[in-house]
């Protein structure tokens, strides 16, 4: 019969993988499976996107109720900012599973400068999709011009297609400008999409520090080490 600690997920984990340093290791005193990492790191970010996609449409499966609050992150959201030539970087959930967490996210985090013609492209985008406020109880639609949401800080839309929050700084990172200078440029379901740089995406996890950030920043600042070590 086999020991406890022969069973323990921390010992197999480590039994089976080398140490890639002492972040990969506090991952694994987290409870976080870095197999999963592991596997993760072997995929594409389209491949990545996909797998999210699933593990969206099981959760939805399992609270019919809840459709609204459980969306998939469609592609034709991703396709309809690329047409339209919206300028952004993508960043938040959708971000950290391109780089390889295992986290399941529900919306599309972007941040975008907020000039008026951006956001004329924006609104452009979602057109027919009907795009709605983000309000606990209070889904009216977006009725207002690009000139009036060039006013705001952020914007958090419910669309046909998904929840979009676009944001128009990302602290304590900085700007747009910012975050677009050092942004990635990867292919996610065919199309050419600029990806948060993965330092700014772990220190922006730090600075939030929910439990849900918290989990998803050690994940990647294991991926850090991972993929340091593939190089």
């Amino acid at each position: 019969m086999d020991r406890l600690d022969d069973l323990d997920q921390s010992v197999l984990l480590r039994k089976a993988f080398p140490s890639y340093g002492p972040d990969w290791e506090a991952a694994i005193d987290f409870g976080i499976d870095v197999s999963l990492l592991v596997g993760n790191l072997d995929l594409t970010p389209t491949e990545r996107f996909r797998q999210l996609q699933r593990s969206q449409a099981l959760v939805r499966a399992f609270r019919p109720g809840g459709q609204e609050e459980v969306l998939t992150v469609d592609d034709e959201l991703f396709r309809r900012l690329v047409a339209a030539e919206v300028e952004f970087v993508v960043i938040g959930g959708v971000a950290a599973v391109a780089y390889g967490s295992a986290y399941t996210t529900t919306d599309l985090d972007i941040t975008a400068p907020f000039t008026v013609e951006n956001l004329r492209r924006l609104m452009t985008s979602l057109e027919g999709t009907h795009p709605r406020w983000m309000t606990p109880g209070d889904k009216r639609p977006v009725e207002a011009t690009p000139e009036q949401l060039a006013s705001y800080k952020n914007l958090y839309f419910l669309t046909d297609l998904g929840r979009l929050d676009v944001l128009g700084s990302v602290p304590p990172v900085g700007s747009y400008e910012v975050v677009a200078s050092r942004a990635e440029e990867m292919t996610v379901a065919g199309l050419k999409v600029r990806v948060i740089a993965l330092d700014d995406l772990i220190t922006i996890k730090a600075d939030v520090g929910r439990p849900k950030d918290q989990l998803v920043e050690k994940e990647l600042r294991a991926i850090r080490e991972l993929r340091a070590a593939k190089k």
